[in-house]
């Protein structure tokens, strides 16, 4: 490989010096053949010509000592020869495919994301993924480029709404040496997190802003502020005391007015809350309880 493309022909007819990157490519390569033991210097001397002489004569070739344009298959430094198309020796017309070549770069991970989440994310970002290949590895990243045209669009069977999905590259911190280009897993970035809050299931919540506390036995609606959310929990920022019991189902009195029933009950606890994905804050007030319910 050479950083210079081969334009002229490679002989000891050359000026002393051109086309030195080409000639220290044609020497090395002769040496790790055999031919050539001198010194990779660029130099195309009468020793580089015996070398080629030598190698055009193993591969039943002219012994011309010279190497044309149509000889010399030119690759760009850093390249790196994936798999060759002709066989060594043979003749290749114009227009030839002689071989495919890749630039190896570090792994990165590109994830789709849908409109509802892309702007809860910035370059920078951490992200964890974790790769399921007979067993999980998770590792970590960062956010390298977010795309601003959208990659994929879907819409609703009745055709009434539809979303975009937009690609995000994720460049890797460290990669477990068993994970390969073209694996899949998954992506969670966190977008907000808080400790030592007030939570509660995210299915207690009635009309985004009240819950029902049992009080004597009896659940009865109570209007809260909450804060962030998550698909499971739902943190509580005013309106609710840490032990009080909240309802998460349905609630069935019976006959005896000091003797209550219920389903899915919990309690407000003192907890951690993270959000990923599509979390985010959910804001206080709005709506109202149903009708038929308490105060």
């Amino acid at each position: 490989m050479s950083s210079t493309p081969l334009y002229t022909t490679l002989s000891t007819s050359l000026t002393s010096g051109a086309q030195r990157a080409n000639v220290a490519a044609l020497q090395r390569a002769l040496k790790a053949d055999g031919h050539f033991t001198g010194t990779v210097n660029g130099v195309f001397g009468t020793t580089t010509r015996t070398a080629l002489e030598g190698w055009q004569s193993a591969r039943g070739l002219s012994e011309t000592g010279r190497i044309t344009t149509s000889q010399f298959v030119w690759v760009p430094t850093g390249a790196v020869i994936a798999s060759w198309s002709v066989g060594l020796g043979s003749a290749a017309g114009t227009g030839t495919s002689l071989a495919t070549i890749e630039f190896p770069r570090p792994l990165e991970a590109t994830a789709s994301v849908s409109q509802a989440d892309i702007t809860n994310l910035k370059v920078g970002q951490k992200v964890q993924l974790t790769v399921s290949s007979g067993s999980s590895m998770s590792f970590s990243g960062a956010i390298a480029s977010i795309s601003s045209q959208p990659v994929s669009s879907s819409t609703s069977t009745a055709g009434s709404s539809s979303t975009v999905d937009y690609t995000v590259i994720v460049r890797l911190a460290s990669v477990p040496a068993a994970v390969r280009s073209g694996m899949s897993g998954t992506l969670v970035v966190t977008i907000a997190k808080r400790s030592n809050v007030l939570v509660v299931p995210t299915s207690a919540l009635t009309g985004s802003s009240y819950v029902r506390v049992m009080v004597h036995g009896t659940p009865v609606y109570r209007q809260v502020s909450t804060g962030m959310a998550t698909s499971s929990l739902t943190q509580i920022t005013s309106g609710l005391a840490a032990g009080e019991v909240v309802m998460t189902g349905t609630y069935t009195p019976t006959a005896t007015a000091s003797a209550t029933s219920g389903t899915g009950s919990s309690r407000g606890l003192l907890n951690s809350l993270s959000g990923g994905g599509a979390a985010g804050g959910v804001p206080s007030g709005g709506g109202a309880p149903p009708s038929s319910g308490g105060q």
